[in-house]
């Protein structure tokens, strides 16, 4: 009797061989005459299977994989680097230009700066600099000077009330000293974008005590030239009155060429009870920001939160996430023309919540990945292409993560995670575990 079967070519690529070729076939038990194949992870555990039409008998076959290769998408238990301060804020980057992913790690209360250049394997070398004063928030970097190499911006609150600091990259993993700007009494959160389409870095940041948005256009050799504040609560308008403007984001909102900005809002009303609203503010194109009408309901954002634009779905437009104080994270689908349709909000914690965006499991969809502070865990939400996501998956950490940063580490070819703790460790999470 003749076998039905689906024959697999392993090829010597999946084995890291470069000689085109093929390993010997492999064969698997499938129904009658299997004429189609279509390759899917059934079971979710990172390997693809196979579901095989049947031409005889009109029935269908799974075949589960069940191969011993290194999946994408799980990831390794934690390995820690020490860090020796108190860091509170960590951004991921390739600081001296060598092609390895390093992360910078901001000293909140100290005001230093910690550097870790990647080997290329995940290690990293440590370096501290010292020297600058005050306390920072948020960071970013960006080519400022346009000379290719990364340059830090940073927001700090004391002892100098609202600064902007602008620290250019020598292109070997160290700063320059900052040259620093007036940011208002509370600056709270920066990005960095090219707000006047004059291909130069400008610069955005939020003041939670002024509500103003500060801008800060670049001129292409490292400076910025500060712009009349928008501000929040403009004279006439009919939107809701802030009280405190936290996170921000930026992207083509309306997609109209120009840059937009998102921000969180917080409001009271007349018996002093306080809401949260997300706020668009479309770009003109030429620096400045005009608010649209309608705020969009929010929870309360994460203290040093984060507020995200990634596509979630095949509209090719920018959809929306914020992570919540109360440990969830809410998601907004983009309609291409300014507008946002709630959809949804899943957990990651009982308490603040930080929040990166990526593709971690190869499939062309973007997965999320949150801290759970009080789980003491990295909570990985698997994608589905249509705007949600599938139940968490935690991977621990050995203190309450304080932010979280996706980067290929080891260059494998596969997206790592690299977590920042309460008490100053750095946990490198390796992408492709059984």
């Amino acid at each position: 009797m003749k076998t039905q079967a689906l024959s697999l070519l392993g090829t010597t690529r999946l084995l890291s061989r470069s000689d085109g070729s093929f390993q010997a076939k492999a064969d698997f038990a499938t129904g009658a005459r299997p004429f189609a194949v279509a390759i899917a992870d059934v079971d979710r555990n990172g390997k693809p299977d196979w579901l095989v039409a049947n031409s005889a008998g009109g029935s269908a076959s799974v075949v589960l994989n069940k191969t011993s290769f290194a999946p994408i998408g799980k990831f390794s238990a934690a390995a820690y680097v020490l860090d020796y301060g108190y860091p509170g804020v960590i951004a991921a980057g390739n600081i001296n230009n060598d092609g390895k992913p390093d992360l910078i790690l901001i000293d909140i209360p100290g005001g230093e700066i910690n550097t870790f250049l990647g080997q290329g394997n995940g290690s990293f070398s440590y370096r501290k600099d010292t020297g600058y004063s005050g306390s920072f928030g948020m960071t970013e970097q960006g080519d400022l000077n346009n000379d290719g190499k990364p340059d830090l911006v940073t927001v700090s609150e004391i002892p100098t009330y609202g600064q902007l600091g602008v620290s250019l990259g020598n292109g070997d993993g160290t700063f320059a000293a900052p040259t620093r700007y007036s940011a208002g009494a509370m600056p709270r959160n920066l990005q960095i974008g090219d707000l006047n389409r004059d291909g130069k870095a400008d610069v955005l940041v939020t003041d939670d005590f002024r509500e103003y948005v500060h801008i800060f256009l670049g001129n292409g050799s490292g400076s910025l030239t500060a712009q009349p504040d928008f501000l929040i609560n403009a004279t006439g308008s009919t939107a809701t009155h802030a009280t405190g403007v936290n996170l921000l984001a930026l992207g083509d909102l309306n997609n109209d060429g120009k840059l937009d900005a998102a921000i969180s809002i917080e409001t009271q009303d007349s018996s002093k009870t306080t809401h949260y609203f997300i706020r668009l503010l479309l770009g003109n194109g030429d620096g400045t920001l005009t608010a649209k009408a309608g705020d969009i309901s929010a929870r309360e954002p994460a203290y040093q939160g984060t507020l995200k634009l990634a596509q979630l779905n095949a509209d090719a437009h920018l959809d929306m996430l914020q992570g919540n104080a109360d440990g969830t994270v809410s998601v907004w689908l983009g309609q291409g023309n300014g507008n946002f349709t709630a959809n949804g909000t899943y957990t990651a914690s009982s308490s603040d919540t930080l929040i990166s965006v990526a593709d971690i499991n190869a499939d062309n969809r973007a997965d999320l990945v949150a801290t759970n502070y009080a789980g003491s865990a990295i909570s990985v939400f698997l994608g589905t292409g249509n705007g949600s996501f599938l139940g968490k998956i935690d991977y621990s950490i050995d203190s309450h993560p304080t932010g979280v940063e996706i980067s290929d580490f080891n260059r494998d070819g596969k997206p790592d995670l690299a977590a920042i703790t309460f008490f100053g460790a750095i946990a490198i999470f390796s992408n492709g575990m059984p």
